[in-house]
């Protein structure tokens, strides 16, 4: 009289534990990302090394003062010697100088120390003098010097103590 109700069909299979397949993707996800780490490492690598051949004196703007710079021929000579065009007395000796990179500087004018400071990428300083302009500076290579118009470029690489621009040249001390 009363019929069975309907059973609803269930699958009941015995679900195995799914931890097996996890450490296999989890695995290739390490790979894949150590993987994209070393690329980076390495790629990092090479454009610090390309900066760095790129920065060096060969490929750096020559000192365009004039074509008498002397380097020292020895590691006890420390002079040298730029001849420019005379400068009159009666003009003033103007100079502007330009910080290329992050640079610690001293500045002195007929000789009274203006200033000792650090200076900013891109600050630019200018100078008028009667008698001579004396510069202390820790990476020469990070300045640009411009006398009364004419453009000098950097002096030299590495640290300068004295560097003395007169009316009848640039002379490094």
């Amino acid at each position: 009289i009363h019929p069975e109700p309907n059973k609803p069909n269930l699958n009941l299979t015995r679900i195995g534990p799914r931890s097996a397949a996890r450490p296999v993707n989890f695995l290739l996800r390490l790979k894949k990302v150590l993987i994209i780490a070393l690329i980076l490492f390495v790629a990092v690598f090479l454009v610090r090394k390309a900066a760095a051949i790129f920065k060096s004196p060969k490929f750096s703007r020559p000192f365009a003062a004039s074509k008498t710079l002397k380097p020292p021929r020895n590691k006890t000579a420390s002079k040298v010697d730029i001849a420019i065009k005379e400068i009159p007395k009666s003009t003033p000796l103007g100079l502007v100088i330009r910080v290329k990179r992050p640079v610690m500087l001293q500045l002195k004018k007929d000789g009274v120390i203006l200033f000792k400071r650090f200076m900013q990428k891109g600050a630019v300083e200018s100078i008028t003098a009667n008698d001579y302009i004396s510069i202390q500076v820790a990476k020469a290579e990070a300045i640009e010097l411009i006398l009364n118009g004419k453009n000098l470029g950097s002096p030299c690489k590495g640290a300068i103590k004295n560097l003395e621009i007169t009316r009848s040249g640039v002379r490094i001390k």
